[in-house]
């Protein structure tokens, strides 16, 4: 089931990054650690990133990485990060399309206008 959760993060975030763009390595792996931190829900503390992202020998993304992992898990933003807003979205999509019309999840936290479409069709499929 955990990773399940990460795998539909992944799923709205490669969306979203068609149109959006970004850095799509970037957005990948944060969207996998984000999703996985919501399956266990506990965020990854630094050292955990650290280790993660070491194993994954992808030193180019790993500042990256953490900080927007970091900045969704404490409720922060990084501005001017379209790699953020992607992922961000990603995740509120995510809770969306499980919870369906139901959902809590606050749709005007949406940042991209791929967001925005996708969750409009989410709740009010034609």
């Amino acid at each position: 089931e955990n990773f399940e959760i990460a795998r539909k993060v992944l799923t709205q975030v490669e969306t979203i990054s068609v149109v959006e763009g970004g850095d799509p390595c970037l957005v990948r792996v944060a969207a996998l650690l984000a999703g996985a931190a919501l399956a266990r829900e506990t965020a990854f503390t630094a050292e955990e990133l650290a280790e993660i992202l070491d194993e994954l020998e992808m030193p180019r993304v790993n500042e990256q990485v953490v900080a927007i992992v970091k900045a969704l898990a404490g409720g922060g933003e990084i501005a001017d990060s379209i790699e953020f807003a992607v992922v961000m979205d990603g995740i509120l999509l995510s809770r969306l399309v499980r919870d369906g019309v139901d959902s809590e999840v606050n749709t005007s936290k949406l940042r991209t206008s791929a967001g925005k479409a996708l969750a409009a069709r989410a709740m009010f499929p034609r």
